[in-house]
């Protein structure tokens, strides 16, 4: 399947980078030109929720982002192929951000709710050798690194 890695200059790519140790800090799969991605909630707003619940106004959660879309988001972007099925993406259209998750893994702790999805999580979920309890382990680093450049026929 096809996979879109990005790297961006927002603070959240920033401190991913820092964090992975990764130039890539973003990544969805490839449907004909559609990105399925795991969009997160700006740390203001999440935090807003979870004190005063207000409600949420940005567009978060698993989603189609148009490939052109999604490119203008980023400073570099660059498809490559992993091994998995693109429909199981589809499957997770609608399933909510894990933020907790996210903000827990710059601080190493391990959490991870299994009906919320990370970008590198809904990559994972596609890619056959990976079980679920498993997908929260993954950054987009690691998965570009499982990765391989996309060959003529593939493009």
């Amino acid at each position: 399947m096809k996979v879109i890695f990005g790297h961006g200059q927002r603070p959240i790519s920033h401190l991913i980078r820092l964090r992975t140790g990764g130039k890539q800090t973003h990544c969805g799969v490839l449907v004909d030109d559609k990105v399925i991605e795991a969009r997160g909630i700006p740390l203001g707003e999440w935090l807003k929720h979870l004190l005063l619940d207000t409600p949420y106004t940005s567009k978060h959660g698993v989603m189609e982002t148009p490939l052109e879309e999604f490119k203008s988001k980023y400073k570099h972007t660059e498809v490559r192929y992993i091994d998995g099925d693109a429909n199981k993406a589809l499957e997770l259209l609608g399933k909510p951000f894990d933020m907790a998750a996210l903000i827990g893994s710059f601080f190493r702790i391990n959490y991870h709710n299994p009906f919320k999805y990370m970008c590198a999580e809904v990559v994972a979920h596609c890619m056959p050798t990976v079980e679920k309890s498993n997908e929260q382990h993954f950054t987009p680093i690691t998965l570009y690194r499982l990765s391989r450049k996309l060959k003529r026929s593939e493009m």
